[in-house]
Order: structure tokens, then C-alpha cells, then sequence
């Protein structure tokens, strides 16, 4: 961090600083733990779709069998999921052994890998957010960096509350965010930190639990000084892809075949005609998918806006004001304009989900750059970026929360209750 930053440094609230850093991810937690619980069953509305596959393939791994389920691939979750059913199984054995159980009682083993999801995904927000703070002294990137989840009902629902692929899916775009942020804020001292290494290991990680992380590989591309060490990251990131799915090894032939077929047609999963993309159809879903989320399109747009001021500076004034943090938000914004054409493709909202996930480098940038145009006084700078991160915190997590309840609460969904009358017999419609 250069002298003249010192000023955003807060170290005589170190402690505060850390016990504040813990507030968002209790929240959190608890506010999962109750949707998991509100759900009641996890097969309600199609929810066995993909918690059942997940679950079952959890079980092969327990067991030691070759996992059935490799369309994300999903390795990573599975993996986990093995564990926890294992685990879970020792502690409260509900049978003569581990597959007996599970499949006497599915839903109560769906439950516990809910719930491991629920701490496994706010444990990694927690130690990020400790990360960023501790590296940097700025307690409120920490605390910005941890309100990520609440940017979407469906990160907050798939990623917090579901056994699917997402939640290592999100805690390895949570990863990337946090070191490409903490190579901007430690660009001056960078020697001390392998980027090289832990990129590569987050992107092996998060194409291991999902492909449609590829689009996030363009970050630490673009940030990685020199073509050898962008080379050495992409070598290493295939390295890693492999040691994260060792155990679907044999079943590469089937995996590599799948992916092929849905690069290749313009259907859902792998179907439809055989084109890259339904030109009828494309930029109409490019366009909806946009709307989907105001609030990362939002965010994307500033972005534009802050680079777009960037470059006029640089043509009038002859120099860069931050050409570091120009680099960071072109790497970001890239990526999330890959990922929004790449969704749009085969389109759903859930898949915005990595995308998502990165956009706290957008705003804690937009906010550092905001607050240096103010005088060089700590107590004022310090003032402002109190408020700013106040109002965030505040909006962020209340209309987080709405927009999830909105999608998934037993009281809007309707898919919820028509399923739950065609089980209890009450409807007669299905």
C-alpha cells in the first residue's frame, strides 16, 4: 500500500474490525438455516432436481463407487458431500450401514448436507472477508466484500441453503474476488504472494464444481504480468482441474462428450439443432437474462462508466490515475460480459451465479476510487466511507433477503404450493 493510502487504514480498530466481520456471516447463517427448515421437504416444486442426484452421488463417494453425475462436473461437492454423509452417519447411524440409511430416510441426510452447505459457504465468506481485512487493514473491504451473497435471492438460496454445485462453485468465485482485490491492494509488496499459484488453484477448484466458471479464468489472465507466467497459470489450472476430479477420472470420455454437445447445439443441455447458438432466439435472451438481475447490470454499467472516465483522463491529462485499478475493473468487467454471453446461450437466472459472486470487486473499487476524490483528511474520509459502508450493509442485506423469500419463500412461491397441494390432495390441477 503506498504512504499516501495509509489513511484508509484503520489498525487502532483492529479488534472492533474483527468481531464486525463476524455479524454478516451469522446473519447469514441463520437466515439459511430457517429456509432450510421452512422448505420442510427438499423434493417439493422439483427440488430433487439436482439435491437428489447430489445425494446420491455423495453416497457413491462415501462408498467408494464411481459417481453417476458429472454433467458440471460437480466432482468437488460430491466429494464433500461423501464426507458429510459419512460423518453424519457415525454421529447418528439410522441403519445397519451408510446406504441402508440414506436410502431409509433420504430427506434427513438431504437436511444435514443443507446444512453443511449453509456453514460451508458462510465459513468461506468469514475467513475471506478475516483474509482481505487482515491483508489490507481496511476493515470495510472485509465487511463490503462479505454483503457478495446478497446481491441475488438465487446466490442466497442455491449457494446457502441447497446441496448442489454452486455453493463450491461460489466459494471459489468468493476466492478469486478476494485475492485479484488483494493483489490490487498489495500491488506494492505483490513478490510476497504467488498469484500465479493461487489462481490457478481457485480456477482448477471452480471448474471442477462448474464449467460455466471458465469466463472467470479471464481475471487472472489479464492481471498476471507477462505471457510465462499467464502460460504457467493455465498449465497449472489444468493440473489442478485434474486433482479436483480424480475421482470421475475414468468417466472423462462421457464428461468431454457432454460439454462438446453443448457447445455444439443451441438446446438445453446438449439438445436442440447443432449450432453454437439460436440466432432467433439469442439476443432476445441476452437481453432478458440483463434484466434479470437490475442490480449487477447496474454495477456492470458503472463500471463501464468509471473505465470510459478513465480513458478520457488518460487522453487529456496524458497519464493514468489508477491504471492498476483500470486493469482490475477491465479484467472483471470482461469476465462478467463473457459470462452474461455464454449464459445467454442456454439461459437461466441461477447461472448468473459466478458472475455474481465477483461483482464485490466492482463495488469496492467504485468506492475507493469515490472516496479519494475527497480531501486527503482521515476524519473525513474516514466519516464517508463509514456511511457508504453502513448503507450498504443495510440495504444489501434487507433487500437480499426479500428478493429471496420473493423467489423461493413458502408464501410467493407458487410452484411450492402447487406441489404441495397435488401431495396433500388438495389440488386437483396435477
Amino acid at each position: 500500500m503506498k504512504p499516501a493510502d495509509r489513511i484508509f487504514s484503520n489498525r487502532f480498530l483492529r479488534l472492533p474490525g474483527y468481531l464486525l466481520l463476524m455479524i454478516i456471516p451469522v446473519i447469514l447463517f441463520i437466515t439459511s438455516l430457517d429456509t432450510i427448515s421452512s422448505r420442510n421437504k427438499a423434493w417439493y416444486a422439483g427440488g430433487y432436481d439436482p439435491e437428489y442426484a447430489y445425494l446420491f452421488n455423495a453416497l457413491n463417494m462415501a462408498t467408494f463407487k464411481l459417481a453417476g453425475h458429472i454433467d458440471h462436473p460437480g466432482t468437488t461437492m460430491q466429494v464433500a458431500g461423501g464426507l458429510v454423509l459419512r460423518v453424519s452417519w457415525l454421529l447418528d447411524p439410522r441403519g445397519e450401514d451408510l446406504k441402508t440409511a440414506v436410502l431409509s430416510d433420504p430427506e434427513h441426510y438431504i437436511r444435514q448436507l443443507n446444512i453443511a452447505t449453509a456453514v460451508t459457504g458462510c465459513l468461506a465468506l468469514l475467513l475471506l472477508g478475516f483474509f482481505l481485512a487482515h491483508s489490507t487493514s481496511l476493515f470495510w473491504v472485509g465487511i463490503i466484500f462479505q454483503l457478495t451473497p446478497f446481491i441475488s435471492g438465487f446466490v442466497l438460496f442455491n449457494g446457502f441453503t441447497r446441496v448442489t454445485q454452486e455453493v463450491m462453485q461460489m466459494s471459489a468465485a468468493f476466492a478469486m474476488a478476494a485475492f485479484a482485490l488483494h493483489w490490487y491492494f498489495k500491488r506494492y509488496n505483490s513478490d510476497r504472494t504467488n498469484y500465479t499459484l493461487w489462481f490457478a488453484v481457485i480456477s482448477g477448484f471452480g471448474l471442477a464444481s462448474k464449467i460455466i466458471f471458465i469466463p472467470l479464468l479471464v481475471i487472472p489472465f489479464i492481471l498476471l504480468e507477462g505471457w510465462k507466467k499467464r502460460a504457467s497459470f493455465i498449465g497449472l489450472s489444468v493440473l489442478f482441474f485434474v486433482l479436483f476430479t480424480l475421482p470421475v477420472i475414468r468417466m472423462y470420455p462421457a464428461m468431454f462428450k457432454w460439454v462438446y454437445n453443448l457447445f455444439l447445439h443451441s438446446g438445453q443441455y446438449g439438445s436442440g439443432s447443432a449450432e453454437v447458438i439460436d440466432k432467433a432466439k439469442y439476443v432476445g435472451e441476452l437481453i432478458n437474462l440483463i434484466k434479470v438481475n437490475p442490480y449487477l447490470s447496474g454495477i456492470a454499467l458503472l463500471t463501464a462508466l468509471l473505465l470510459l472516465a478513465m480513458v478520457l483522463y488518460r487522453v487529456f491529462r496524458k497519464k493514468y490515475s489508477d491504471p492498476a485499478a483500470a486493469r482490475l475493473l477491465l479484467a472483471v468487467m470482461v469476465a462478467q460480459g463473457a459470462g452474461y454471453l455464454l449464459i445467454a446461450k442456454q439461459p437461466k437466472a441461477a447461472y448468473l451465479l459466478p458472475y455474481e459472486c465477483i461483482a464485490t470487486i466492482n463495488v469496492i473499487l467504485i468506492v475507493y476510487l469515490f472516496i479519494r476524490l475527497f480531501p486527503e483528511r482521515k476524519t473525513i474520509r474516514t466519516v464517508v466511507v463509514a456511511l457508504i459502508t453502513m448503507g450498504l450493509v443495510y440495504y444489501g442485506i434487507r433487500s437480499g433477503l426479500d428478493r429471496k423469500r420473493q423467489l423461493y419463500g413458502t408464501d410467493f412461491n407458487w410452484e411450492f404450493e402447487e406441489a404441495w397441494g397435488a401431495a396433500t390432495g388438495a389440488n386437483q390441477k396435477h
